[in-house]
């Protein structure tokens, strides 16, 4: 549906026009219970692209970086971790790349600093601080 609209308008309107992101968040709900490779990379492909643009339009800390963070930060985790089971990448490339994922964490817990007790947005703030802690440990232990 949402792919469907991306393919046949990526010609006729801007990557970064508001149609185009609409679909790209469209898209990015819709593969939030996919677990598989093909999903969780595109998952993070949208997630690059929104971020791209909200990055422009909200510069800084934001509740709006902190959200499409977060959906970067579990398919890349879950990501990796295939990777290193398959042997596709090494013990070296797996520290570096949790080591980025940290970084991203980092940035995602500071852009949801402040959020009102029970809210979605401190929901998961607190969800990006243990699978923060878990990266850490990954990154001790390797």
């Amino acid at each position: 549906m949402s792919e469907d609209f991306l393919q046949k308008n990526e010609k006729r309107l801007h990557f970064n026009h508001n149609l185009m992101i609409k679909a790209k968040i469209k898209l990015l709900r819709a593969y939030e219970n996919s677990m598989d490779r093909k999903s969780l990379e595109r998952k993070v492909e949208l997630s690059n692209a929104l971020l791209d643009v909200f990055t422009v339009h909200f510069p800084g800390y934001c509740e709006i970086r902190g959200r499409f963070l977060y959906e970067q930060i579990t398919p890349q985790f879950i990501l990796m971790q295939m990777e290193f089971q398959e042997q596709s990448i090494n013990k070296e490339d797996l520290v570096r790349k949790l080591k980025f994922l940290a970084g991203n964490i980092d940035d995602c817990v500071l852009s949801l600093k402040g959020q009102p007790q029970g809210t979605y947005g401190q929901y998961i703030r607190d969800r990006a601080k243990q699978i923060q802690a878990h990266v850490k440990e990954m990154i001790q232990f390797s």
